[in-house]
């Protein structure tokens, strides 16, 4: 399959559990979908950058090369694929969010062992490998650093040297790297073949 230069990816959304936004693990979910829709697999580091909270149905663009991000884009996500930089341009859609779904992240709290600014899974947790890196990582924001009533430790960045797969969910460890000012904290990600990417969280 030919890829074009410009791709568009314009699913459904659903909110997950209580939550009024997108989450962004549908994110990283609808850009893998997207670029195995455009005849493309992750095959390199990925980076993808959000940069506010996204309340309506968001809207997927894949640009070869980077191209020109649009002044309103909500995420950015840089990729590697067939030997190409690639990037995919998210912005929100006048579309209101009309369904929920479940979002189950006990099996992190069930399943994580805390050390010292960490927490390990060891055990298959049954989290698809996005859930596992993130519900795992705000569940030690929590427990270290507990934002205010109201707050909530948002994922703002999520860089990868190679795409998450099915073996983080079972062998993950989270671990605060530093915090960044009053409101950012840099989290390493470390799985069976060591450490392979962070997570910046913003509090909001």
């Amino acid at each position: 399959m030919t890829t074009p230069a410009t791709f568009l990816h314009a699913p459904s959304a659903a909110f997950r559990g209580s939550r009024g936004y997108v989450h962004s693990t549908d994110l990283y979910e609808e850009i893998l979908r997207g670029t195995a829709a455009a005849g493309l697999s992750f095959d390199g580091p990925v980076n993808l950058r959000i940069r506010q909270r996204m309340t309506r149905v968001p809207r997927y663009e894949l640009l070869q090369g980077g191209g020109d991000a649009p002044a309103e884009f909500a995420a950015l996500c840089h990729f590697s694929a067939g030997g190409a930089e690639w990037t995919w341009v998210v912005t929100e859609t006048q579309q209101d969010v009309s369904d929920r779904k479940p979002y189950d992240e006990s099996p992190a709290s069930s399943c994580g062992r805390f050390s010292d600014r960490a927490v390990t899974i060891s055990e298959e947790t049954g989290l698809r490998p996005i859930e596992a890196v993130t519900a795992l990582a705000v569940l030690l924001l929590n427990r270290e650093l507990p934002p205010a009533a109201g707050q909530r430790w948002m994922l703002g960045q999520l860089a990868l040297d190679r795409a998450l797969r099915a073996s983080d969910t079972r062998l993950l460890t989270i671990a605060i790297e530093r915090k960044v000012g009053a409101t950012m904290v840099r989290c390493a990600i470390v799985g069976e073949d060591g450490p392979f990417g962070s997570m910046m969280f913003i509090l909001a």
